[in-house]
């Protein structure tokens, strides 16, 4: 019964109408407009299956509809907490289609405009933050819910939603964190993207109210196009187009009286303007954060190059220093070598001299040739007539030299001379 009473209370072209109602022991039967082309669930399912957008006129002209049927019933006191693209309604007149909110089950009658409620209910796709952390919430709510619908009209040609998850926790914290992929800026303004922005504000004081998102330029250009749309239908079946043209006016009247009296959106302003104040202190701090880490970096690439070439000169200088030790130690090789080359010469001429010298009459020529130098001393020993005996100096053994005749005659006679005996003068004669 609670959406039979809530049912009653509203009467806008936006909002599904309800006939009557009949009450049996075991259901309840409510006799509702009829709407000919389902739920716009249904509606965006065929553009996913075609792979085909919607446009951002059509996407805003739905959205522009669905503003005015949550902000009329925000208006009447009542939280609707089931916001989603299962409850909103398509019906086709003249070819244009136009979009009615229904399923009112679980709303809720606010005593107050800024009464709160607890209960946790609703789809979880389009559950708002405070919904997930357990705290209580109000029309904000249904604003985070409306934020999720326009994401899934952007992403009709993709089914995509803002926030997804492999689990229901998941989900929850991709809630709470509020992360989604942003829309393609090919396809989609500016406008769009800061009507998108402000309605998914995790901070629900920093959220978009549904009236702040009828002031934003992106929906204000769609109910000028509505209103250009609805002009001359006052002779149309039904009172609809009557009824819808009016609300469209009173929207865009109040939304210039808003915007004259410069408190167009007065949440969404001070909100946005404490967000870009805050995001250019961010922005700030994080280009000085990496001006920081750069010029950190700088400076160790700068030290650690400096380091590196000190260390290249030390070695330079070192490998030089044992190149200029390697050659002197060489030059001074070569010198000592040549002066012991030197020394071993004087002393081996030296030496030859003395031979010379101590050999006296019984020197062998042919021995002291200077070719012989450094070999064993030879001596020459004449035994007996005709043979020649040399000795060495170093070997007591004697060894037999072939000596030509006339040399061999020479020694013989030289040493037959040398061992002549002394001759005898004769006695004088008496």
């Amino acid at each position: 019964m609670n959406e039979v009473n809530v049912l009653r209370m509203v009467t806008h072209p936006c909002v599904v109408r309800c006939f009557e109602h009949i009450v049996e022991p075991n259901a309840l039967h409510i006799v509702m407009e009829f709407v000919g082309k389902g739920d716009l669930f249904g509606v965006l399912e065929a553009h996913r299956n075609e792979k085909r957008p919607l446009t951002q006129p059509a996407a805003l002209r739905h959205f522009a509809q669905i503003c005015l049927a949550l902000r009329y019933v925000h208006a009447c006191g009542i939280l609707y907490r089931d916001l989603k693209t299962a409850n909103i309604f398509v019906t086709n007149v003249r070819g244009l289609d136009y979009l009615k909110l229904g399923d009112f089950g679980i709303s809720k009658v606010l005593n107050s405009p800024s009464s709160f409620c607890s209960t946790v209910v609703g789809t979880p796709y389009y559950l708002s933050p405070e919904i997930c952390t357990g705290m209580r919430y109000n029309v904000k709510s249904d604003s985070w819910a409306l934020g999720c619908v326009l994401y899934k009209l952007c992403s009709a040609d993709t089914g995509r939603r803002a926030f997804e998850g492999n689990s229901l926790q998941q989900l929850v914290l991709n809630i709470m964190r509020g992360e989604y992929k942003p829309l393609d800026s090919k396809k989609w303004s500016v406008d769009t993207w800061r009507l998108l922005h402000g309605l998914l504000q995790v901070e629900p004081k920093k959220r978009y109210s549904v009236r702040d998102a009828l002031c934003s330029d992106a929906v204000r250009g769609a109910l000028e196009e509505l209103r250009r749309e609805l002009h001359g239908e006052e002779n149309s079946e039904g009172s609809d187009f009557v009824s819808l043209k009016d609300v469209v006016r009173e929207a865009l009247s109040d939304v210039r009286d808003t915007r004259d009296r410069g408190i167009a959106a007065t949440p969404f302003v001070a909100g946005a303007a404490a967000d870009a104040a805050a995001k250019r202190v961010a922005r700030d701090e994080k280009r000085a954060a990496w001006a920081d880490a750069a010029r950190e970096k700088s400076t160790a690439r700068r030290r650690a190059r400096d380091e590196a070439r000190v260390r290249f000169l030390e070695q330079a200088h070192r490998r030089d220093a044992e190149k200029r030790f390697a050659i002197k130690h060489a030059v001074e090789a070569r010198a000592e070598a040549k002066r012991n080359t030197e020394l071993e010469t004087r002393r081996a001429k030296a030496e030859h001299a003395r031979r010379v010298r101590d050999a006296g009459p019984r020197l062998n020529r042919r021995a002291m040739n200077p070719a012989f130098l450094g070999k064993p001393s030879q001596d020459i020993v004449v035994s007996a007539p005709g043979v020649a005996e040399i000795s060495n100096s170093k070997t007591p053994e004697t060894r037999k030299a072939p000596q030509s005749d006339a040399r061999v005659a020479e020694d013989v006679e030289s040493a037959v001379v040398e061992n002549a005996p002394e001759p005898v003068s004769p006695p004088p004669f008496f």
